[in-house]
């Protein structure tokens, strides 16, 4: 048969409380016992004293010269005296056993016996025998033996203390036991309910249901409660992460067929992409054959064929390094570098260009030193400037900040150029996307530059975000940490 905790809590606090109350009742009551001992001792043997110093004060003062006939002569009036000096019943024997003073019926005759041979050999003794105690010592006088003085002492009030105190500790250890073991049943109550709610909580788990009261206790029950608890919570994290795992092997053909369509659209974007520049190419090449002799048509098509097959090798190189970037994972070697270092020596490769098409620069630079890869910081900010310049509007201008913000370094780019959709701004980084189809034949812009700006961004540990977008202009904003040293001297 299955024995509740709760009876089990029951039984065992029941026989722990009884327990303690017999063993604390039984010391108790020993400990008074011991103390009347030690008191009515302690107060024999101050009577003693007096005693033998009252009749030494007697012998001192009688006319007797031997203490032995002193004793024998007077010793109905030194009991008498010693009665109403000490309170208590006392006895005088000679040495030889006899009784000196008057028989009384306080002293037992046969427990004197019994003690008197002792107390003769030169102990001092007693036997308490219900109410009554009966003490003997030795009696001297000037230094000799002379006889021997008996008490009687009446153990009726320490009797009657010790038999009131254990009536009483009887009924108030009753009273005690049934008080502590209703609060300590209330107590332990609330551990029985707390491992039943585990056992509950344990089950519940058992038949998949994972959510369950968790106990607000502080002590070891309470973390085993939310131990348990976290553990369903991980079972089931366990169980929905296999499901999501099969959700997702689900998902596995759908996600390869959109891959398969991205592919296609890609090749396609790069087929059409590579096809506008070939055709370009291609009809100038046949309208040549037709009238080698224009040289107005021969001019003409010496400075398109040269446009195109720059836009040609362009778009080969960026889509080459963009593959490279997805598909071999290149590692970036991180250093110090001078960031406005770097964006001058851009700047200085790209100054024919804005003069070509009109633009001024402004500068706000400050020395700012990052962690990064020189060649991908150069192709990032190269790609960041080129965009800047070929989407500008004629004498359009361009504005660069490099400057420190807590631990980052910022290069800050802005223009006057076409600007960016707001629908559209999500797709700028997309491969082979632009804006403006059009703008970007007359330009060069393949779509590639942006893409690869963030792909050698984020290879360097940075940051590449569009601030804002308008048809007064676009900005953008690159950020990278600060290079170590760069700290050190800023902390000193």
């Amino acid at each position: 048969m299955k024995i509740s905790i709760k009876v089990k809590f029951s039984l065992f606090l029941l026989t722990l409380l009884l327990l303690t109350v017999f063993l604390l009742r039984m010391f108790i009551l020993r400990g008074i016992r011991e103390n009347q001992k030690i008191e009515y001792e302690s107060y024999l043997k101050q009577q003693t004293v007096l005693s033998e110093a009252y009749l030494r004060q007697s012998f001192l003062a009688s006319s007797e010269l031997l203490p032995e006939v002193f004793l024998k002569e007077n010793a109905e009036i030194l009991t008498k005296d010693l009665l109403s000096y000490t309170g208590l019943e006392t006895a005088l024997f000679s040495l030889e056993g006899a009784l000196l003073s008057p028989r009384k019926e306080t002293l037992n005759e046969e427990t004197l016996k019994e003690l008197l041979p002792h107390a003769l050999e030169g102990s001092t003794l007693y036997r308490a025998r219900g109410n009554d105690l009966f003490y003997l010592t030795p009696l001297s006088l000037e230094n000799h033996r002379v006889g021997i003085l008996a008490f009687y002492y009446s153990l009726r009030n320490e009797n009657s203390f010790y038999e009131s105190t254990a009536s009483r500790f009887l009924y108030v250890g009753g009273a005690v036991f049934l008080v502590t073991f209703l609060i300590a049943y209330l107590y332990f109550r609330s551990y029985a309910i707390d491992i039943l709610h585990l056992n509950r909580s344990v089950e519940k788990i058992e038949s998949g249901t994972y959510d369950f009261p968790v106990s607000g206790r502080s002590d070891e029950i309470g973390s085993l409660s939310r131990g348990v608890f976290h553990m369903g919570q991980k079972i089931r994290t366990t169980l929905d992460n296999m499901r999501e795992e099969e959700r997702k092997l689900q998902e596995a053909v759908e996600k390869l067929e959109i891959l398969q369509k991205q592919q296609k659209e890609f090749i396609g974007a790069v087929t059409h992409e590579f096809k506008t520049p070939l055709t370009s190419i291609r009809a100038y090449l046949d309208l040549l054959s037709m009238y080698p002799e224009d040289e107005a048509l021969l001019k003409k098509a010496l400075s398109a064929i040269e446009e195109d097959t720059e836009r040609l090798y362009d778009m080969v190189e960026k889509s080459l390094e963009l593959s490279k970037l997805e598909h071999y994972a290149p590692q970036a070697a991180l250093t110090s570098l001078p960031l406005h270092e770097v964006v001058e020596e851009v700047i200085h490769s790209l100054k024919g260009k804005m003069e070509k098409f009109g633009l001024s620069l402004r500068k706000d630079m400050e020395e700012v030193h990052i962690l990064g890869d020189r060649e991908a910081l150069i192709i990032t900010l190269s790609n960041l400037l080129d965009n800047a310049i070929k989407y500008n509007r004629p004498q359009g201008k361009i504005h660069l900040k490099v400057y420190r913000k807590d631990d980052v370094g910022i290069f800050y780019l802005e223009d006057t150029g076409i600007g960016i959709p707001e629908n559209l701004s999500q797709r700028i980084f997309d491969p082979f996307y632009t804006v403006d189809k059009n703008r970007s034949r007359e330009t060069g812009g393949v779509g590639l530059g942006l893409s690869l700006a963030m792909k050698y961004t984020e290879l360097q540990g940075g940051k590449l975000r569009l601030l804002s977008s308008s048809k007064e202009g676009t900005a953008f904003e690159l950020s990278f940490p600060i290079a170590p040293e760069s700290n050190e001297k800023s902390d000193s």
